[in-house]
């Protein structure tokens, strides 16, 4: 028997239409979620004494429900999580001037590669000191060119490993980095 108290079973008895549209169509989506509105799988047992069929509904894969987008988002992190380095990483975000937006919007090609250039040239410089790593770290870069506001604003998001690979007569090891804080990557 189910289990009556499902968010599903709440929602298909007791849920009343919205004036929101999206919200309307996210429950109605999670209302509908491994039934046969939304179509099954038929598999039948190969065993020749058994042969019983065993209906597998589809679900509604929206990740606001609890049935599959949450399992889907769960094993989703859980899959990055481990390419990740066994170390701390910093967001660090690389922007320009707004001053430099009509330049920036005529000349793309070359300015956001000149940023993109700029901010891992830096990040590298910094890492490559004794004084705050001495070695290599990971860098992961991503360009944003519209701000919260939807205007045009070019930044660089960048994630930073707090360690990096150092190369010492041939030998490869890894190296964390020497911090006043753990709230910064380089410390002055």
């Amino acid at each position: 028997m189910k289990n009556a108290n499902t968010l599903q079973n709440i929602l298909q008895h007791w849920h009343k239409p919205e004036i929101n549209l999206h919200v309307n169509n996210v429950i109605e989506q999670i209302k509908q979620c491994r039934t046969a509105s939304l179509g099954y799988h038929l598999y039948q047992c190969t065993d020749s004494q058994c042969r019983k069929y065993h209906y597998r509904y589809h679900s509604c894969r929206n990740r606001h429900c609890p049935q599959c987008g949450g399992f889907q988002k769960q094993q989703w992190i859980e899959d990055r999580m481990n390419e990740l380095l066994p170390t701390n990483y910093f967001h660090v975000v690389f922007t320009l001037p707004h001053e430099l937006n009509g330049c920036i919007l005529g000349n793309r090609k070359l300015l956001l590669k000149l940023l993109f250039d700029s901010s891992a040239q830096t990040l590298l410089t910094f890492s490559k000191d004794k004084n705050y790593l001495g070695a290599t770290p990971g860098i992961l870069s991503l360009l944003h060119t519209w701000g919260q506001q939807l205007s045009f604003h070019p930044h660089v998001h960048c994630i930073i490993s707090s360690g990096g690979i150092d190369i010492t007569g041939g030998k490869q090891c890894w190296r964390n980095a020497v911090r006043n804080s753990n709230q910064f990557i380089f410390s002055s």
